[in-house]
């Protein structure tokens, strides 16, 4: 299989959805999105559904049960809630959905898991992160996100 994994796409496509629920993806925001789609090892196939996405958000139903993989599934909300103020507000939309998102992780994998994956994505995001992700736009997250779906 060419690509990132399918859990880890599956993953990103929520994550796209989460950028897009507040109904704005600012300039800099789609900028980061594009740099993304762009540069993370995506298949063809991945990357078309993607663009797509970017015009077309889906509903986030779709991509979850889609994500396989304890990890992925056990940092979905983690990552959620950092983009949910990468913006400077949290909306309620987007406060709603991180919600959903936290009770599908916990509802979908043991409790050690959950707890571990996190503070090895906590850490691992601590020890990346030179700058606050909460400024700039979201560019440290998102690099750091490109660099999570890399690997």
């Amino acid at each position: 299989m060419s690509g990132v994994s399918e859990s880890k796409f599956h993953m990103f496509r929520c994550v796209l959805a989460m950028a897009q629920k507040d109904g704005i993806l600012k300039k800099e925001e789609l900028e980061e999105i594009g740099r993304i789609i762009q540069n993370v090892k995506f298949s063809d196939d991945q990357r078309k559904t993607l663009r797509i996405e970017i015009e077309a958000p889906i509903n986030i139903d779709q991509a979850l049960p889609l994500i396989t993989e304890k990890s992925d599934r056990a940092v979905l909300a983690y990552y959620a809630r950092i983009l949910m103020h990468v913006d400077g507000e949290a909306h309620p939309e987007e406060q709603s959905l991180v919600k959903k998102l936290e009770n599908y992780s916990m509802s979908h994998a043991d409790s050690v898991d959950i707890v571990a994956q996190y503070q090895v994505a906590y850490a691992d995001f601590e020890k990346r992160s030179d700058e606050s992700i909460y400024s700039g736009g979201g560019s440290q997250f998102f690099k750091w996100f490109q660099d999570w779906l890399d690997n």
